[in-house]
């Protein structure tokens, strides 16, 4: 199940970005620009996506922790919600 969340997830927002390229420049451009990110990505070893995706994570725990103080996700006191 948890498979066909992340293929919903990445699909969409694989196409919201397509949208908004196309509408943001030429399409021709937008798809070539694509198609460029598409052979770059095809090139990442996986021990280079996990060392950027462990990064990636700590600077998120890291500005979660600085902003609340704590990890605990019981915590969390956002200001303006009421």
């Amino acid at each position: 199940m948890a498979f066909w969340v992340v293929k919903g997830l990445s699909t969409a927002m694989g196409e919201a970005t397509s949208d908004y390229l196309v509408g943001a420049m030429a399409p021709p451009i937008a798809v070539v620009l694509g198609f460029a990110a598409f052979l770059a990505a095809l090139g990442v070893p996986y021990t280079v996506s996990s060392i950027v995706c462990a990064l990636v994570l700590l600077t998120v725990f890291a500005t979660w922790r600085s902003t609340e103080k704590t990890l605990s996700m019981h915590s969390i006191d956002t200001a303006g919600a009421d």
